[in-house]
């Protein structure tokens, strides 16, 4: 492939960037069907149109949920529209939010 004539703009990847990509959560934390997915949605509450921020996975109760890279839990708690939540915050950044937990 040639690119000749074309420029393209591309910056080294830092430290920095490698440590952030290192610490995304990269495990599936419950196995279970996907009942709604990441993005554009009918919210099922009010029927209106929504960015869903999340992936509902549906599991059994008491089945166990595992961390889905190495962090710190930075709560542990009933949340409001979440239930039983759990919030690990694994560096640089990059957050996991765990709802309605039984």
């Amino acid at each position: 492939m040639r690119l000749s004539g074309h420029r393209c703009l591309t910056r080294n990847a830092t430290t920095a960037d490698w440590l952030r990509a290192n610490s995304a959560p990269n495990l599936w934390p419950v196995e279970g069907q996907v009942t709604g997915s990441f993005g554009e949605r009918i919210d099922p509450f009010n029927g209106e149109g929504a960015f869903h921020t999340g992936v509902d996975i549906a599991a059994t109760v008491g089945q166990p949920v595992v961390a889905p890279a190495d962090g710190v839990v930075d709560f542990a708690d009933f949340m409001g529209g979440y239930g039983r939540a759990i919030i690990l915050e694994h560096g640089h950044g990059i957050v996991t939010r765990f709802g309605h937990l039984s």
